[in-house]
Order: C-alpha cells, then structure tokens, then sequence
C-alpha cells in the first residue's frame, strides 16, 4: 500500500493542475453562457476531486506517519542523486497529459488510468521513487545510499530525508523493511553550536 501511494503521490501535481483547468474551463464556458450553472456540478470531475483528495491526505499521513517506527542512527558509506535519470520521462508524460487529457470525459479518465496502471506496475517493481515532485514540495530528498546498521551489515536503500544528504553524513533512519524509507539529517556539530551561539 505504501508503494501504491508514493507512486500515485508522484503525480499529485499533475492531476490537481488538471483538475484545475477543467474548472477554469467550465466555468470559463458558464460564464460565457455556453454551459449551464448545472455543468460546474460536473460528477466526473467532482468523482476526481474525491480521489485525488483521498490520494493526497494519504500521502500526507504518510509522510508524517513514520514517528512511530524505530529509528537507527547511522553515517552515510556512500550515496546517489539519481533523479536526473528519470527527469525526462516522468515531465513528458506531465506536459502530455496537461496538453491532451481531461477530467470531464470519461474515456480521458480510462486512458490516463491504463497508462497509469502500466506504469505502475513497472514504477513499483523496480522501486523508482526517485522522481516525486510532491516529496520536494514537503522540502524532501531523495538518494540511494549505503550505510551499515546497527548489526554491522551494509544496507543499500532509497532514503527520503529532510535535508540534503552526503557522504558521511550522520543520519537518523526510520527501521523499515520497505525498498524505501524515510530519515532525519543530523546538523553538523560546528552548525549546531553556531545555532546556540546566536
């Protein structure tokens, strides 16, 4: 389930701007006397609304739903931005699907979750979750490190952190048996006392 709504989470943007261009649309239209006021009452959209909501305040609960797991303080061996590496793939659906599809037809909606749900499948699979505007919007980040946890092993695992992170940073991440997970930066000790000596 957490897999399902980081990846639809990922597209968050793409469908509330959708959503709104449809309503600018129609109300653009009534406006006009081209629609009726009844048309702003539209159920597909209004059925897009709902979900999109729900999606979002899943995500949300998500993000900050990580306080209960245990925590497991460690230095970062090594890591990866690889976001570039699905920059360009995920803005040429977004522009496409801002460009062509619609909330108010139906086969829009059935199209978009087809190409969704094949995308999903393979997004999931491999555990691509490094491209999520959403997740920067939150002021998160996202990288593929390595680091040794508390058994000694060397773990390799998709970190969302609250700050940037490098190598041999201290981190503080959340224990989860999950391809991703979530971790809290440590400030170095020299900014911290910098911080108290203001």
């Amino acid at each position: 389930m957490k897999k399902i709504i980081m990846y639809l989470s990922a597209f968050l943007p793409m469908f509330w701007i959708i959503l709104i261009k449809d309503y600018a649309n129609i109300i653009n239209l009534v406006c006009n006397n081209q629609l009726g006021k009844s048309d702003l009452f539209n159920g597909w959209l209004l059925g897009m609304f709902v979900a999109i909501l729900i999606i979002s305040v899943l995500f949300i609960i998500l993000i900050h739903g990580n306080k209960k797991l245990a925590k497991d303080k460690v230095k970062v061996l090594k890591v990866e931005n690889k976001t570039v590496e699905f920059y360009l793939a995920y803005f040429s659906l977004f522009i496409l699907a801002l460009l062509t599809f619609t909330f108010t037809s139906w086969i829009d909606i059935l199209v978009i979750t087809l190409i969704l749900t094949i995308l999903g499948i393979v997004y999931i699979k491999n555990d691509l979750f490094y491209i999520n505007p959403t997740l920067y919007l939150f002021r998160k980040f996202i990288y593929n490190v390595e680091y040794k946890n508390s058994r000694g092993d060397l773990v390799s695992k998709i970190v969302i952190a609250n700050k940037k992170v490098r190598k041999d940073t201290t981190i503080e991440i959340y224990v989860s048996d999950y391809e991703f997970t979530f971790a809290d930066v440590e400030e170095p000790q020299d900014e911290q006392n910098d911080k108290k000596a203001n």
